[in-house]
C-alpha cells in the first residue's frame, strides 16, 4: 500500500514539473508582439483601473 501511494506522489510531481517545463518552454519559444500592440495594452489597462475616471473599475466615488 504504501509503494503505491509514494508511487502516485512521485508520478504527479514529475507529471507537474514536466508541465511546468513545457510551459516554460513554450513561453521562451513564442514571438515577441510588436511594441505598439504593447503600448496600446497598457494604456488600455491604465485607463481600465484608473480610480480618477468616471469609467475605471477601482473607482471610489459613486457613480454620478
Amino acid at each position: 500500500m504504501r509503494y503505491s501511494i509514494m508511487l502516485q506522489l512521485v508520478i504527479s510531481i514529475a507529471l507537474l514539473l514536466l508541465g511546468a517545463a513545457a510551459l516554460f518552454a513554450w513561453l521562451q519559444s513564442r514571438t515577441a508582439e510588436p511594441q505598439s500592440n504593447l503600448e496600446d495594452t497598457n494604456q488600455s489597462l491604465l485607463h481600465l483601473f484608473n480610480p480618477r475616471t468616471d469609467k475605471g473599475l477601482l473607482r471610489t466615488h459613486p457613480p454620478k
